[in-house]
C-alpha cells in the first residue's frame, strides 16, 4: 500500500466523526466560518479572491448560489480547497439540492481535493455541480458518487456536472465522477478530460460542442451535436461515441464506424474490469489496456496532461511483467484508461530515467 494512502487512512482513524471540518479564507487567515457560503459571502464583501480551505472531515450543506442576483455576486475568483487531499467530504444528505450554483461570466472557478457525495434531484432536472457562464472552470482531485434520482419521480434525473459557455476549455484532472440515477454525469459546452473516471447508467458525457480527453475512462454513451467535434486518446470507452470523433490507442466494445474514426492501434474487446457492476472500474489482470498506451500523452509538457498520476492519485508507468509492452514511446508501458494496473510485482520507471527502476 502507498505510503500516502497509509497517512491518510490513519488521518481518518483519528478523526472524529463529529467534527465539524475548520473552513478558512485566505484573506482573513485563522478566522473560522459555519460554512462555505458564509466564506464566500465575507470574501464578496472584501471584493478579493475567495480561496476557502475546508480541513478534514464532513460538511453538510447545499445551495451556495453565486450569481449577480444572489447576496454572493461580486468576487470573480473563486477557489475551494480540500485540506489534506481525500479527507474533505461535502455531503447533501440525500435531499434535493445543488451543492454549488456559480453564474458569472467573469468568474475563475477551481475546486481541487474535494469529495462531493449524497445529492438528490427533486421534481425535473437538478445539477450538483452548475457553473457557467464563466471565464474559466478546473476540478481536480474532484470525486462525485452516490448521486441519485431522489424524489422527483419517473421525470428527476440528477446531472453530477453542469458546465455552460466559458471563455476557456473546462479542465478535468484527476476526477472521479459517477452518477447512479438517469441523469447525465457531465453535461457541457465544451470539456478536456484527463486522467479521469466519467461514468453513468446512460449518458456519461453531453457535449454540445468539443470534447477530449486523454488517459481516461468513460462508461456510458458519449452524445452531443453532431457539429461537434470529440477526439480520445488512450482512453478506455464502454460505448462507441454517437458524435464526430477521433480515438487513438483507446479500447471500444466493437469496430466504430463514421462519424466516428479510429486509428490503427485502437483495440477492440472488453477492457476487462475489476467489478464494473460494483463500480470498479480498474483494470484486472489480462486486460488489453495494461501496458498499450501512447506514451506521448505524457510527454506533452503540458502539466495535466502529462500528469504522472492516475484517477486513484497512483504512479502512470508501471510495467507489469506479466503483459508484453505494446504500447509506443521509449517507456511503452504506460496504461490505456483512467487507472494503472498496480501488479504484486509493482515495478515503475521511479525515477524517470528511462528505464524500469529495480526496486
Amino acid at each position: 500500500m502507498p505510503r500516502t494512502s497509509v497517512c491518510l487512512i490513519w488521518l481518518m482513524l483519528c478523526l472524529p466523526t463529529w467534527a465539524q471540518p475548520r473552513i478558512t479564507l485566505d484573506a482573513t487567515g485563522d478566522t473560522e466560518y459555519a460554512s462555505i457560503a458564509e466564506a464566500l459571502l465575507f470574501a464578496d464583501s472584501l471584493n478579493r479572491p475567495a480561496v476557502v480551505r475546508i480541513g478534514p472531515g464532513t460538511l453538510f450543506e447545499r445551495d451556495i448560489v453565486f450569481d449577480p442576483s444572489a447576496p454572493i455576486s461580486s468576487v470573480a475568483e473563486i477557489t475551494i480547497l480540500g485540506t489534506p487531499p481525500g479527507l474533505t467530504i461535502i455531503d447533501g444528505s440525500g435531499a434535493p439540492g445543488t451543492f454549488l450554483s456559480i453564474r458569472r461570466s467573469a468568474a475563475v472557478v477551481e475546486l481541487r481535493d474535494l469529495v462531493v457525495q449524497n445529492y438528490a434531484a427533486g421534481s425535473g432536472a437538478q445539477s450538483v455541480l452548475d457553473i457557467g457562464p464563466a471565464n474559466s472552470v478546473l476540478l481536480e482531485d474532484i470525486v462525485i458518487h452516490d448521486i441519485a434520482p431522489g424524489f422527483g419521480g419517473a421525470d428527476s434525473a440528477v446531472t453530477a456536472v453542469r458546465i455552460g459557455n466559458t471563455a476557456l476549455q473546462p479542465l478535468f484532472a484527476n476526477c472521479r465522477v459517477v452518477v447512479e440515477g438517469s441523469g447525465p454525469a457531465i453535461d457541457v459546452n465544451r470539456v478536456f478530460l484527463s486522467n479521469s473516471l466519467i461514468a453513468a447508467n446512460d449518458i456519461a458525457l453531453e457535449s454540445l460542442a468539443t470534447a477530449a480527453g486523454i488517459n481516461s475512462t468513460i462508461v456510458g454513451r458519449i452524445t452531443g451535436v453532431q457539429v461537434g467535434f470529440h477526439s480520445y486518446q488512450n482512453c478506455v470507452l464502454s460505448r462507441v461515441p454517437e458524435v464526430n470523433a477521433v480515438v487513438s490507442r483507446c479500447v471500444l466494445p466493437s469496430e466504430p464506424a463514421p462519424p466516428v474514426f479510429a486509428t490503427d492501434n485502437t483495440i477492440i474487446g472488453d477492457p476487462l474490469f475489476v467489478a464494473a457492476a460494483q463500480g470498479d472500474f480498474r483494470l484486472s489482470p489480462g486486460s488489453p489496456a495494461i501496458d498499450a498506451a501512447d506514451l506521448s500523452a505524457l510527454d506533452t509538457g503540458n502539466g495535466f496532461i502529462g500528469s504522472f498520476l492516475d484517477a486513484n492519485d497512483d504512479f502512470r508507468l508501471i510495467d507489469d511483467p506479466a503483459t508484453p509492452d505494446t504500447g509506443t514511446g521509449e517507456r511503452a508501458f504506460l496504461d490505456i484508461g483512467a487507472f494503472e494496473y498496480q501488479p504484486v510485482d509493482c515495478r515503475g520507471d521511479v525515477n524517470l530515467d528511462g528505464a524500469v527502476t529495480d526496486s
